[in-house]
């Protein structure tokens, strides 16, 4: 199912906006790696605590009582985390690369499985965005803790440069109707 109407051009032109942004955002975090890396320990903290706070929001409109369990604790958790993370910032920093291993790993592997669905926008670039999130999750797992830190953010970097380059490709094959797959770029 397309994220996308045909023709909605505002749309596609926000998901192709967006993308722009995040690549520019990813080639940024690949030459400051460093920069990039305590960038995304100082909003790890934030990030948590606004993902809870809008999986509580969403409690009114989860389709079953096993969704809304799954929401409650998943925002009470990450509410909690945000604010451990955010009055312990070491803890952040050290437990940055652990989050980081996890994040790419599950969300390369969400990423892969929806490529396959069918209708998807820009599910070529989807695919491979999955798969470079896993070989980054894979990469860093095996990295000594103080590689890890430079590490994480050109890998911070190169995740949200394909995150960009696939937003682009659905984008414009939304806007131009082009059948699921590569032609969009």
């Amino acid at each position: 199912m397309s994220a996308y109407h045909e023709g909605d051009t505002r749309a596609d032109g926000w998901a192709i906006a967006a993308g722009v942004v995040l690549v520019i955002v990813g080639i940024l975090a690949i030459g400051a790696p460093l920069v990039a890396a305590a960038t995304a320990a100082l909003v790890l903290p934030i990030a948590l605590f606004v993902k809870g706070a809008s999986e509580l929001v969403s409690l009114t409109r989860a389709p079953s009582t096993g969704a809304i369990t799954w929401r409650l604790i998943v925002g009470v958790l990450s509410i909690l985390a945000g604010f451990l993370l955010l009055f312990q910032p070491v803890a952040a920093i050290v437990t940055l690369p652990i989050v980081l291993i996890a994040y790419l790993l599950v969300t390369g592997l969400v990423k892969l499985v929806v490529s396959f669905v069918p209708g998807v926008d820009g599910r070529v670039w989807v695919g491979v965005s999955g798969v470079i999130s896993i070989i980054l999750g894979i990469l860093l797992l095996t990295q000594p803790f103080v590689t890890t830190l430079v590490l994480i953010g050109i890998f911070i970097g190169i995740d949200v440069l394909f995150v960009g380059v696939a937003l682009i490709a659905a984008g414009l094959q939304a806007r131009h109707g082009y059948p699921p797959g590569v032609r969009a770029i």
